[in-house]
C-alpha cells in the first residue's frame, strides 16, 4: 500500500471505530437511567407488500403465509391504528433518519412494512451487532441437541490452549453474559482491541489472546472479543461453521432469503458481527422469539433456554442477558417509559430486532447499507472488505442515523398504536 493510501486508510479507522463507540454498547452503561440510544437516518417509502397488504384489509380474506410462514394482515384486524402507525413511519422515515427497513408484527403477523425508496423487501440489510444474539442462539440450540453439556461448560473444552492458565476457570456462562473478566476497553469507548481485532486475517486468534483482570462473573464489560470465541465453541461443538451451523438451524427452517455470513481470512465465521439478509430475515428471527421458539409446530429453540438467553447473569448489568439486552430497573439501558419485560438485538447504526411479548409485538429496524461487492470474506479485515460507515465518507456499509433518532421513542410511538 502506498502511504497515502496508509494514510487514507488510518483516517477511515478512525471514522469507523468513532461510529462503531456511538452504537455498540459504549454509550450504555449501569446508572444510566432512562437510556435513549440517540441517532438519525432519511426517506420513508411504502413497499409493494404494503399495498398488497390494504388490499387484503378491504377484502375481508384471511392472509396467506408468505414464503417461510411471514403472513401480513391488517393493522386493525390486529388491534392497531393505522394513523397511530403512519405517525410512526412519518419519524422513522424523516429527514435524516437513513432507515432503510421497518417493520412491525402483532401476533406473529406483518402489520406495517416500509422501505425507503431505494431499497425493498428484497435487498440486503446487515446485523452488525445483532449478530451477537443470533450467535447466542446457536449455543442454546446446540445445547438443547446435546452438543454442548450446558452453559457452564469451560471454555477449555474448546479452547484447549487455555489449560492450566488464568483463563481456564472461564465457562461459556461468562462468555456470553459479557463477565469473562478479559481487558477489552469497547465498553468506555477504547477501541483499540476491536481495531486490533476487526481489521486482522485471523479475528479468532486475536479473540482468543486476552488479557485477564477480574475473576470471571464479577464484572459486566461488552466485548466483541467475547463473541468472537463462540466462532471456535460452535466450530468445536457442531463439527461445522458458525455459518453452516445456523444455515442448518435458523436460516433454512426459517425460510430466510437470503442469509451470508461474514468470515475472516483464516476461514472463521464472524460471531460478534455481519450478518447480511433481508428485513423481512430479521423479522422471522423476531417472530421465532415472540412464538418462545416454536415454528410452524417445531420447537427450533427450547422455551427454557430462551428464558435463559433474556435474563441476567450478572448483577454489574441488569439489562444484559446472554448476548440479549433487557430493560430492567437500575440496568443499562433502563427505560422506564416501555414494558420491563422488553428484550432485543442491536447492532450499530442502529439495526434493531426489538420484541415486546406482553404486547406481542415485533419491531424491526435497519439503517441504509450499501452492501459490498463479493463474497462476505474479509481477508485482510473489515475495513479492507469495505463493511464500515458508509455515511463518514465510505461507498459501501452502513450508513448512521442522526440526533433525532432515538430508540425509546421509536418504543414508545409504537405502542401508541395498540388500541385494544
Amino acid at each position: 500500500m502506498s502511504i497515502g493510501g496508509l494514510a487514507r486508510t488510518r483516517t477511515s479507522l478512525v471514522a469507523w471505530l468513532v461510529g462503531w463507540s456511538l452504537a455498540c454498547g459504549a454509550a450504555d452503561r449501569p446508572g444510566d437511567s432512562n437510556s435513549t440510544d440517540d441517532e438519525t437516518g432519511s426517506h420513508e417509502s411504502e413497499s409493494e407488500s404494503e399495498s398488497e397488504s390494504e388490499s387484503e384489509s378491504e377484502t375481508g380474506a384471511e392472509p396467506e403465509p408468505s414464503d417461510g410462514a411471514l403472513a401480513t394482515g391488517d393493522p386493525e384486524a390486529h388491534g392497531l391504528d393505522p394513523a397511530a402507525l403512519e405517525d410512526l413511519r412519518d419519524w422513522a422515515f424523516g429527514p435524516e433518519m437513513l432507515t432503510q427497513a421497518l417493520l412491525v408484527l402483532r401476533h406473529g403477523v406483518v402489520v406495517a412494512e416500509w422501505y425507503d425508496p431505494f431499497s425493498g423487501p428484497e435487498e440486503w440489510v446487515t446485523s452488525w451487532s445483532m449478530a451477537k444474539s443470533v450467535s447466542a442462539t446457536l449455543i442454546a440450540i446446540a445445547i438443547q441437541d446435546g452438543l454442548i453439556p450446558s452453559l457452564d461448560e469451560p471454555l477449555t473444552t474448546y479452547i484447549p490452549e487455555w489449560s492450566g492458565t488464568e483463563s481456564e476457570a472461564i465457562s461459556l456462562r461468562h462468555v456470553l453474559a459479557m463477565a469473562t473478566g478479559f481487558a477489552w476497553g469497547e465498553s468506555e469507548g477504547n477501541l483499540a482491541d476491536l481495531a486490533a481485532m476487526a481489521f486482522s486475517s485471523d479475528q479468532l486468534a486475536r479473540a482468543l489472546d486476552q488479557e485477564l483482570v477480574a475473576p470471571p462473573g464479577e464484572v459486566w464489560n461488552y466485548s466483541s472479543g467475547n463473541s468472537m470465541l463462540l466462532s471456535r465453541v460452535l466450530t468445536v461443538a457442531t463439527g461445522m461453521s458458525a455459518e453452516a451451523y445456523a444455515i442448518q438451524e435458523l436460516a433454512g427452517p426459517l425460510g430466510f432469503d437470503r442469509f451470508e455470513w461474514w468470515r475472516d481470512g483464516a476461514g472463521n465465521t464472524l460471531t460478534y458481527c455481519c450478518i447480511d439478509m433481508t428485513a423481512r430475515d430479521t423479522a422471522r428471527l423476531g417472530k421465532l422469539y415472540l412464538q418462545r421458539g416454536i415454528w410452524d409446530a417445531e420447537v427450533l429453540l427450547e422455551p427454557s433456554m430462551l428464558d435463559e438467553l433474556t435474563r441476567a447473569h450478572q448483577d454489574d448489568n441488569p439489562s444484559y442477558g446472554l448476548h440479549f439486552w433487557l430493560n430492567a430497573e437500575g440496568g443499562a439501558p433502563d427505560r422506564v417509559t416501555v414494558p420491563r419485560s422488553l428484550f432485543f438485538a442491536r447492532g450499530h447504526d442502529k439495526q434493531l430486532l426489538m420484541v415486546l411479548p406482553e404486547q406481542e409485538l415485533v419491531i424491526v429496524r435497519h439503517s441504509r447499507f450499501t452492501r459490498p461487492d463479493g463474497p462476505a470474506e474479509a481477508p485482510d479485515g473489515l475495513l479492507e472488505a469495505g463493511m464500515m460507515l458508509a455515511g463518514l465518507g465510505g461507498a459501501t456499509g452502513t450508513w448512521p442515523p442522526g440526533d433525532a433518532w432515538d430508540d425509546t421513542l421509536l418504543l414508545e410511538l409504537t405502542l401508541e398504536a395498540i388500541v385494544d
